[in-house]
């Protein structure tokens, strides 16, 4: 009888063992040993991700507005906010990943809000701006084949280190090593803002947060929160946050608007964690004029 761990290793080699089913026999492996992050990364990669994504989940795409009359046109602009702004987040689980990269439609896109095309792209639109980010779905695939080498390489480190069980249970000499040892299958650290592929048949936001009918300093408020959990550079992080208790202060009078302008240039190299706040930002600037 073969073990589970070598099991593991022939169904990451098998391109024919879905996702999900490889994934649940390193959850049972994981349980069986007490390898508690291990689990918690299974179980994001099953269920889909609501915030945090690994950096293999992060995709790029081509940045196109709406031309009633000629359709998708590519959009031109700033180098730096064009990449943030194509960047996507893609937390979706594992068995949708695996029914998007099995569809016939090859065109998959994310709309992205009317505000922050007018506010971040500037360009001008024949009535209501309409905005989206398209890639192939290769994407799907990609990410797939990380998860699959992921576990490969896992279940080959925990050969490595002696542990191989026997069937479905392993000894407590095996359960002892392994928690000695540092093996790990994937991380539950990375960035923030998963969000939802668009299909033929779905829609998403770009972002997690809707902001737009909050009251303006407790938007300001979460936006603190967000910069602080998602601007690793200390001086980055130091200057955004000063900016945005400068427009803490500055609520309901002509000084927002600087504020906002000088956001939105101190966040140049973040533009991810400042998108979802910035239909409510806009919003604020207006009504402080």
């Amino acid at each position: 009888m073969s073990s589970l761990v070598e099991e593991l290793q022939r169904d990451a080699l098998d391109p024919n063992t879905s996702i999900p089913v490889l994934l649940r026999k390193v959850k049972l492996v994981a349980a069986k040993l007490r390898l508690e992050g291990t689990g918690e990364w299974v179980d994001a990669e099953l269920n889909g991700y609501s915030r945090e994504t690994p950096d293999y989940r992060i995709k790029r795409g081509d940045v196109r507005w709406w031309n009633p009359y000629r359709g998708w046109l590519p959009v031109q602009g700033a180098d730096m906010i064009m990449s943030k702004l194509s960047e996507k987040r893609v937390g979706e689980s594992v068995s949708a990943l695996e029914a998007l990269a099995a569809s016939t439609d090859d065109n998959f896109h994310i709309p992205v809000s009317h505000d922050i095309a007018a506010q971040i792209l500037k360009i001008e639109f024949l009535g209501t701006p309409k905005v989206a980010v398209f890639f192939n779905k290769n994407v799907f695939t990609d990410i797939l084949d990380q998860v699959r080498t992921r576990v490969l390489d896992w279940a080959l480190e925990l050969e490595k280190a002696g542990i191989m069980g026997e069937g479905v249970s392993f000894s407590p000499v095996e359960k002892e090593r392994a928690a000695n040892v540092n093996i790990t299958v994937g991380t539950m650290s990375g960035n923030l803002m998963a969000g939802d592929v668009s299909g033929p048949n779905a829609r998403a936001n770009m972002g997690s947060t809707d902001n737009s009918s909050n009251n303006i300093g407790d938007t300001l408020t979460q936006l603190s929160k967000a910069i602080e959990a998602g601007v690793e550079n200390e001086a980055d992080r130091q200057a955004m946050l000063e900016t945005v208790r400068d427009m803490q202060r500055a609520k309901g009078k002509g000084a927002f608007a600087s504020s906002y302008q000088k956001l939105i240039a101190t966040a140049a190299d973040h533009m991810t964690v400042l998108t979802p706040f910035l239909p409510a930002l806009a919003k604020a600037m207006a009504g402080a004029g």
